[in-house]
């Protein structure tokens, strides 16, 4: 990467926003207004109104439910934007309106329906609860039936259906008839608005959800078509709309003084030529170094290229620590250890197949820029890692081994169901601890080693002191390794690992 610097006319400012976003090339560093002379820049004119019918667009966005973009992609000019989205705004806020106003009568509709639904069973009129001036109305529901002889000479009208109670009583008496009610049960409710037969008004109400349910529908399909036709426009105005907006207050990031403008960036080096060029051909000044680490105050950008069957593991290198410009990129080691380590964990061929089902699904529903997309693949390779050792080193499938153990016949297996798979374990997960334990501190070592090595590279560029650091832990846990396979020789893998790759090491130390 070089720091390059641009610098021309304020005049010419837009036209040099249009050419950086053409060109794609360069990475702002943000001005942060220090300078007595140079200030932070304004907005381009038209940044208000783009930023207006970007939110407008937004807002439709939301209304239309527009969440996945479309498969057919639309083509948009941005001088025709401002017309559409107004008349796509009016169309469409006028339907969310009858839809709210739809939705908001559902509801009270059903809470109507819920209050009278009690009521119509006993039949009474509603003005029949209400009005008295001696006599307590006490209505509710109860979780057992209730008789007038409950009262014990409580003076009381009682009208019931089931679950549901209306109590008559003088109002010197309410107190008591609460706390007999008190024993079934008893929960007062509101005596609903309005006058007339229950059952008639609960019935009027029912017919008045059905018309509004049906209502409620055409609006959904008017909504549905208009997602249909716009949906697309919509994806296609909005992006355009995100490029023009971030172009128009692009000048919030330059130091810009009366006249002048100063542009302070990142760019890959291959390309600085190609942009003093293009930038010199409009007499715009541009000015470009390599970074020297030593007094550089900014860390270069870092941008990861790697290839294509790679690229799924990047997001794994930002989860722990994106490398810094003068280090190794580590996705690649990164590709190859963690769907390893994961199948390794898994060790299992039911359960790898169907992380690679998932992978596959993922791949065709999932956008590829999805970070789930990704995640999805990473685990679809660590899956076919998990079938390889589940076929040919555990005999594993969904929990169950291919074959009991030699000396444990009696073990559940595939054998049990009377199916045969001619695959023989050579490590087996419950009888092998031994070997797992000791294929784990052998793995563990070579990631660990291999992190020492990239390690040691990364330092030895700018700081020898530290690169003998990472050496000496590497010899450390060289040793470390190559004790705990000494210890654990009786191990059949631990034995190997100490006659075929640690065979040159020494087996005894001579005396002076």
């Amino acid at each position: 990467m070089a720091r390059a610097v641009i610098a021309g006319p304020r005049d010419k400012l837009p036209s040099v926003i249009a050419t950086l976003h053409e060109m794609k090339l360069i990475h702002i560093i943000d001005h942060h207004g220090e300078d007595d002379t140079f200030r932070i820049g304004k907005p381009l004119p038209p940044a208000a109104d783009l930023s207006e019918n970007l939110v407008k667009l937004r807002s439709i966005a939301n209304l239309l439910a527009v969440k996945t973009p479309p498969k057919k992609k639309e083509t948009v000019r941005i001088e025709e934007l401002r017309d559409k989205i107004l008349a796509l705004e009016l169309n469409i806020t006028e339907e969310d309106a009858a839809r709210k106003k739809a939705e908001a009568l559902l509801s009270d509709l059903e809470r109507r329906i819920d209050e009278l639904r009690p009521f119509a069973a006993l039949e009474l009129p509603l003005e029949t609860y209400r009005g008295y001036g001696t006599i307590a109305v006490l209505v509710g529901r109860t979780a057992r039936e209730v008789s007038e002889a409950d009262f014990e000479g409580v003076p009381t009208e009682v009208f019931q259906a089931p679950g549901f109670v209306a109590v008559f009583t003088p109002k010197s008496a309410a107190d008591q008839v609460l706390g007999i009610l008190a024993k079934f049960g008893f929960t007062q409710i509101d005596i609903p608005a309005g006058e007339g037969n229950p059952k008639a008004l609960l019935d009027e109400a029912l017919a008045d959800l059905e018309k509004w349910k049906a209502r409620l529908g055409e609006i959904e399909g008017r909504l549905d078509t208009l997602r249909e036709r716009y949906a697309a426009f919509v994806v296609a105005a909005e992006e355009v709309l995100e490029v023009e907006v971030d172009k128009a207050e692009a000048p919030l990031r330059f130091a810009v003084s009366e006249h002048s403008f100063v542009i302070d960036g990142w760019l890959p080096s291959a390309q600085s030529s190609e942009l003093r060029e293009r930038f010199e051909a409009m007499r715009i000044f541009v000015e470009s170094e390599e970074p020297h680490r030593s007094h550089e105050p900014e860390e270069p950008p870092v941008l990861l290229r790697n290839p294509k069957p790679v690229k799924p593991f990047e997001f794994l290198v930002h989860l722990y620590s994106t490398p810094n410009y003068h280090e190794l990129d580590p996705t690649q080691f990164l590709s190859l250890a963690a769907p390893f380590f994961f199948g390794f964990m898994i060790g299992d061929a039911g359960y790898g197949a169907l992380f690679i089902a998932l992978g596959i699904i993922a791949s065709v529903r999932l956008n590829r820029d999805s970070i789930w997309w990704r995640i999805f693949m990473v685990t679809a390779i660590g899956g076919v890692w998990a079938l390889i050792l589940g076929l040919f080193i555990f005999g594993e499938a969904f929990g169950i081994p291919f074959h009991p153990p030699p000396a444990h016949l009696e073990e559940l297996s595939f054998e049990t169901f009377g199916i045969s798979i001619p695959l023989q374990p050579i490590i087996h997960k419950a009888f092998g601890v031994a070997d797992m334990v000791y294929l784990s501190i052998l793995f563990a070592a070579m990631h660990l080693g291999t992190a020492y090595i990239i390690g040691f590279v990364n330092e030895i560029r700018h700081n020898k002191k530290h690169a003998l650091a990472k050496l000496g832990w590497f010899l450390c846990l060289f040793g470390l390794f190559t004790l705990l396979t000494f210890s654990l020789r009786w191990n059949g893998i631990a034995l190997w690992v100490w006659n075929v790759p640690l065979g040159w090491f020494p087996r005894t130390i001579e005396p002076l």
